[in-house]
């Protein structure tokens, strides 16, 4: 802070230098008055312009690297979804909101990603999960949120739904999943539970989420 007084202080000795001798010029009468005057406004300006061209670029660049570290922080880097971190702040800010509209929860959970690990390598195991990733998409992508928040599981986070179109939605995710199951080595799968929040009838979107893995849980173990 001293050094940026300093400098604002300083951008000020062009103006007083070219004064001083405009003063003399005006008093004795000399030929060319104006011209000093008019030379040191000219620099004043010309340093404060840079300044402020600085500052600016300054601040911007600055922004600019404060949004990539925090798309960073809630971001996953093998599937590109949002993190646990950004889910857990969504929730946070459901919280914070009256929220008047039906909310979904959708759990996700892998099937055999330990299996396929052990059998194949762990880079069809990272395969499984990206397929996994791609069939979540194909599904949810263009009606809510989707995030990664564990090894093999994820969670979905959607509003302004039916009954009918969310069961529609779990419907072609699990087509999806069938469709990439066919074109790769190793059989692609999860488990899925969805549960919805209504003002009025749960506690919390918590319960909501728990009630949706309680679901997914059941839906794997029919599956064993």
């Amino acid at each position: 802070k001293d050094r940026e007084a300093l400098r604002f202080i300083l951008r000020f000795v062009p103006l007083i230098v070219f004064t001083v001798p405009e003063l003399v010029n005006f008093y004795w009468i000399i030929p060319f008055q104006g011209f000093f005057f008019e030379f040191g406004i000219f620099i004043f300006v010309v340093l404060q312009l840079r300044s402020i061209g600085q500052s600016v670029l300054q601040n911007y660049q600055q922004a600019a690297k404060s949004q990539m570290y925090e798309k960073l922080a809630m971001t996953d880097y093998m599937t590109k979804l949002k993190n646990r971190t950004a889910y857990e702040r969504r929730i946070y800010e459901y919280k914070e909101q009256d929220v008047e509209e039906d909310i979904y929860c959708v759990m996700v959970d892998i099937n055999n990603l330990k299996k396929v690990n052990d059998t194949y390598g762990h880079e069809k195991g990272d395969l499984l999960i990206l397929e996994t990733v791609s069939a979540l998409q194909d599904a949810f992508r263009e009606h809510g949120e989707i995030y990664r928040i564990g090894g093999d599981e994820f969670a979905v986070i959607l509003s302004g739904l039916t009954s009918t179109a969310m069961e529609e939605l779990c419907q072609t995710f699990r087509g999806s999943l069938r469709n990439h199951s066919a074109v790769c080595s190793f059989p692609v799968d999860a488990a899925i539970g969805y549960s919805r929040f209504r003002k009025g009838e749960d506690q919390s979107l918590e319960e909501t989420f728990l009630r949706a893995d309680d679901r997914m849980y059941e839906d794997k173990r029919s599956r064993k």
